[in-house]
């Protein structure tokens, strides 16, 4: 139960972290984005391992590339559960940086739930690394 509670509390803020900075997640009270971030704990906990079972396959085939689409899947899922929490695309500004020049993206909502998901996947890694 313990672990399961540290899990919980981890994955939450995480992705509250990941929510207030990345610019592709938008929210419209502070309520939607902590019901969103519970809700992505819990499919976390529950749904994601059914979903790697099922996919066992497919993650054979690629190689484990295919996992990574699971957490896209869970994070999609959150958004279509919390009506307030949407994945939006986004436009970036033109960035230089010591003399390298990034140009401008432009995202889709796809690519901006990859993006997401990522950021959420590394956020957590690191807390979880921190509270062992």
């Amino acid at each position: 139960m313990r672990g399961f509670l540290k899990s919980f509390l981890v994955n939450s803020v995480g992705f509250y972290f990941v929510a207030n900075f990345y610019p592709g997640i938008e929210y419209s009270r502070l309520e939607s984005i902590v019901l969103a971030a519970v809700i992505f704990s819990l499919l976390t906990l529950f749904i994601k391992p059914l979903l790697k079972v099922l996919s066992l396959p497919f993650n054979l085939l690629t190689f484990g590339l295919f996992g990574f689409f699971i957490s896209v899947i869970v994070l999609y899922l959150t958004s279509v559960i919390v009506g307030d929490f949407k994945i939006v695309g986004f436009e970036s500004t033109e960035i230089n940086i010591f003399g390298f020049f990034i140009p401008k993206l432009q995202l889709n909502p796809t690519l901006s739930a990859i993006i997401a998901s990522t950021l959420a996947g590394w956020v957590t890694s690191f807390l979880k690394w921190l509270v062992k």
